[in-house]
């Protein structure tokens, strides 16, 4: 009896194993059924933000904002915990922007000289992953009327400087990374007569540089974020865009038939998108429904409704749809948004994502980019890689070894001037992945 008790106490304690294991690496998600529970920034420890609200995933339940100390409006968090957000300007109702370093006292940026209270405006939209640096749209009075520029606040120095640009109506800076580059965009005057936004990216010397010689034809194309990688992801032309920094690729990803328009909202670092289509109700309403991508998912978005579904949870929703994806983690665990409400109003959502469930495995989520140029090249090939680079070599078309470097860097400027001329390969290592490349000597 005691052998029959002890065998099945292990049987036991093998399926309790079993079944941890999977509802460990299940999709998980969570629906507010409360108003003005919209989330709008989460970090990689499922940590993010509402409106007025601190929202913490592992427990499901929000915290209200430190109104008592004049914060009047949380809007970005960062993986140390950094928040910037709005409060009130000491020994006044007028509203700045704030930060708060973590576990540290919120202090107010400030505003530019020109700007007046109760007419200009400003919004915070990032804060660094390093903290150094936080980033957002603010105008300035000048002759009665206000001129619409963006920020960058720098924590460590105190810096608040303006970015106007008086060859555009107006510019606005979403994102930055740890390196300081931002993008975002401009808006010109370049649609007879009428404004368009051209996505660009700005670098610390307020150089504006358009991420497409070819400019959008219609109204509405931005960069919302860009991850550490070099990836951006936003909007062209109605469609969701991918543009690469490193590479100078753009690309639009396509959405559904029925829908009119889709925008890409954030991407994490390992490369995953989100965002929203938009279509018409059976009550002529405009609706939105969350989407997500990833390269290896091709030149189409998908549903982020399908993944829950597929896992056996309910999309619980007023109407039953998402909605808006508006933000995902870095580490591509936790998406955040909200429902078809009106923003302020609407009700929040946070998907905790289980990657085998989009059939990505760790080798595509950490894929490595690579880059070789130029491929018709005389004297020197350029190779680099956001990964160390363990090695390289560089054959023949017909399989014969020319050269093999041990590198152990990032990137390399290789002299081929005396390689006769002719069509070559280089087949780069990184970070355990190969890429294997053609380039044409001349």
């Amino acid at each position: 009896m005691n052998l029959i008790m002890k065998k099945l106490y292990i049987f036991l304690l093998i399926v309790l194993s079993f079944v941890s294991t999977n509802v460990f690496s299940q999709t998980e998600a969570f629906f507010s059924q409360t108003m003005a529970t919209s989330i709008r920034s989460i970090n990689n420890n499922g940590l993010g933000l509402g409106a007025a609200k601190y929202f913490d995933y592992n427990t499901k339940t929000y915290t209200p904002q430190e109104s008592s100390l004049g914060v009047s409006l949380l809007n970005v968090i960062n993986d140390n915990a950094d928040v910037a957000g709005e409060m009130k300007l000491s020994g006044t109702s007028n509203k700045v922007p704030a930060f708060r370093a973590y576990s540290k006292e919120w202090k107010e940026i400030g505003v530019f000289p020109e700007f007046l209270f109760g007419k200009s405006s400003f919004t915070v939209f990032d804060y660094s992953e390093n903290g150094k640096y936080i980033v957002g749209q603010m105008s300035k009075r000048i002759d009665d009327k206000d001129v619409y520029g963006s920020f960058i606040y720098y924590t460590e120095t105190g810096e608040l400087k303006p970015i106007f640009n008086e060859k555009y109506t107006a510019l606005a800076v979403y994102t930055i990374n740890n390196d300081g580059l931002m993008a975002g965009w401009v808006d010109d005057s370049g649609l007879n007569g009428g404004t368009r936004r051209i996505p660009c990216t700005i670098d610390q010397d307020l150089t504006i540089k358009y991420i497409d010689n070819k400019l959008p034809t219609s109204a509405v194309s931005d960069i919302m974020k860009i991850n550490t990688n070099g990836l951006m992801a936003g909007e062209w032309e109605g469609l969701p865009m991918i543009y690469n920094y490193k590479t100078g690729e753009r690309k639009s990803i396509k959405i559904y038939e029925g829908f009119y328009a889709g925008a890409f909202e954030d991407i994490s670092d390992n490369g995953i998108a989100i965002g929203y289509m938009t279509t018409l109700n059976t009550a002529n309403q405009l609706v939105r429904e969350a989407i997500i991508w990833h390269e290896s998912f091709g030149d189409q978005v998908k549903l982020l409704s399908d993944f829950v579904k597929k896992e056996g949870l309910k999309i619980d929703t007023f109407d039953g749809l998402m909605g808006t994806a508006l933000t995902i983690s870095n580490n591509g665990k936790y998406i955040g948004g909200y429902d078809n409400s009106a923003f302020n109003f609407a009700r929040g959502w946070v998907i905790k994502l289980d990657e085998k469930l989009l059939g990505l495995n760790k080798n595509q989520l950490a894929k490595v980019s690579i880059n070789v140029f130029p491929t018709l090249v005389s004297s020197t090939l350029n190779i680099s890689s956001d990964k160390t680079i363990d090695n390289y070599k560089i054959n023949t078309i017909d399989g014969k070894l020319i050269q093999q470097v041990e590198l152990h860097r990032n990137n390399a400027q290789i002299n081929i001037h005396y390689l006769p001329k002719g069509v070559y390969l280089i087949t780069i290592q990184s970070n355990n992945q190969v890429k294997t490349v053609k380039f044409i000597k001349q």
